[in-house]
């Protein structure tokens, strides 16, 4: 399992891992970082570090994919299963001859591809031509929304047979649950905001960069003008210190609080009123899958994955940067409790066939299919 950062490995995938060394696979991962991970050290079986960059004529890349090609070469891998773009891309490039020598099956899930509807024509152009370069040296490509579905086939970036649908990359359903949730977690979390008893909190779980538009959420609390109405943001990143200026400027920076990153993201959800997401790019949110498995309504911006997610009715969608909308939506949430509670059981019913469990029994017949080589079956 190869990927550009060991955070996708730590977040995503040991539960695959531990999954397929259970049946008695040989399990090794290749990311940067991945030393470091105490997590990817217990659950995979060999790990090695690579350093990638995103500048693609820096030096590193080259020495990195020399590295992907020397370990698989002497690793005897059967399948080499890529994620992430910058290290899906290298790989793919790294093992393109290889492929005719050697059995070795090249799979790449795509988190979301870089090229979308509200993207930069020459970016998206670009992307979109990288994509159908490299799948011409991917023998299996995992879409985890229905729109990349369509822009996969519709742009032939590999061929229909070789093309799958799954429902994301996996959430545990027992992990996020309200059962795991005590009222004395939630009365904390309130407490340590320092809210009152009949204060809303709105949370928003995600990096701090402008695509995930903090801002927006910082408009659209401005625009409810309560002020029994707080805002949580979970999450680091680029742009914390440009949204905390904004926050002071519109003069709402006591009702919004940046926690930084959060490791009790099921307590947070479960102490909010509506879950947050205006972002405008996006694969399959997981913060969405955490706020549904929990029960808590979402609102966020009609993008791919949210539409997914949503579309059973376990949440609102509004018009990407329509902040009037996005503002109505949670203020229709947090005025009606019955129907954010009814939205919310929606939710939780439908994450099912999102469940870790339901995604790697999909990946094992993936697994069967490529090695196989057997004619395309529907999951």
């Amino acid at each position: 399992m190869v990927s550009t950062c060991s955070i996708t490995l730590k977040t995503f995938l040991l539960p695959y891992a531990r999954f397929f060394r259970s049946k008695g696979w040989i399990v090794d991962a290749m990311a940067s970082g991945v030393n470091d991970c105490a997590g990817c050290k217990e659950a995979f079986d060999n790990t090695y570090n690579v350093t990638w960059s995103r500048d693609p004529i820096d030096f590193q890349n080259l020495q990195a994919v020399e590295t992907v090609r020397s370990t698989v070469n002497d690793g005897g891998y059967d399948i080499v299963h890529v994620h992430t773009p910058v290290a899906s891309f290298l790989t793919r490039f790294a093992l393109r001859k290889n492929r005719g020598k050697v059995k070795i099956k090249i799979i790449y899930t795509a988190h979301g591809f870089h090229f979308h509807q509200r993207g930069n024509f020459l970016k998206n152009y670009i992307f979109v031509t990288l994509e159908r370069l490299a799948g011409k040296w991917t023998d299996c490509l995992v879409v985890i929304n229905r729109d990349d579905e369509e822009a996969a086939r519709k742009l032939g970036i590999i061929q229909p047979h070789r093309l799958f649908y799954m429902p994301g990359i996996g959430v545990d359903t027992t992990f996020y649950s309200q059962d795991r949730v005590a009222p004395s977690d939630i009365e904390k979390i309130r407490n340590d905001l320092k809210l009152n008893p009949s204060d809303k909190l709105l949370l928003m779980i995600a990096e701090f960069n402008p695509e995930k538009r903090h801002i927006d959420a910082l408009k659209a609390l401005n625009l409810l003008n309560r002020h029994d109405v707080h805002l949580a943001f979970a999450g680091t990143g680029p742009s914390m210190k440009s949204v905390k200026e904004r926050s002071k400027e519109m003069d709402i920076e006591k009702r919004v609080h940046f926690l930084g990153f959060r490791e009790d993201i099921p307590q947070l959800i479960c102490a909010s009123q509506v879950v947050l997401l205006p972002s405008e790019r996006e694969g399959l949110p997981r913060s969405v899958m955490e706020a549904q498995c929990l029960g808590v309504p979402v609102v966020g911006y009609d993008i791919r994955g949210l539409r997914d997610l949503l579309s059973g009715g376990s949440g609102v969608l509004a018009p990407v940067g329509d902040i009037h909308a996005l503002s109505a939506a949670i203020k229709s949430l947090i005025e009606n409790s019955t129907a954010a509670l009814e939205m919310g059981e929606r939710g939780r019913k439908q994450m099912n066939i999102y469940d870790i469990k339901n995604i790697i029994g999909l990946h094992e017949k993936l697994y069967e299919i490529a090695l196989g080589d057997c004619p395309r079956v529907d999951f």
